[in-house]
């Protein structure tokens, strides 16, 4: 599973995110989803993290902070795109 999350690992993960994700003792296969915008100088940014099991059941949200900085914003918009990407 390390390897699956290499790719994110430069985008600040959240720590319980991560950690369920690498827990030796998790069976089940998930799908790990990174939502985000690009910042002024083309940079990524991620705003949340969301995990699915295989049959797209919402497992896990988080939405990041940037201090109090359109957090409500982002937190209306994580939420919507996760009622189109779980059932």
């Amino acid at each position: 599973m390390e390897a699956d999350i290499k790719p994110f690992k430069n985008h600040r993960i959240p720590k319980d995110i991560e950690e369920y994700l690498t827990d030796k003792n998790r069976k089940d296969m998930v799908i790990l989803y990174m939502f985000f915008v690009r910042n002024d100088f083309g940079r990524v940014e991620p705003f949340c993290y969301v995990v699915t099991d295989y049959n797209h059941k919402l497992i896990m949200y988080r939405v990041l902070s940037r201090g109090n900085q359109n957090y409500a914003k982002r937190k209306r918009a994580a939420e919507e795109a996760i009622s189109y990407i779980t059932d």
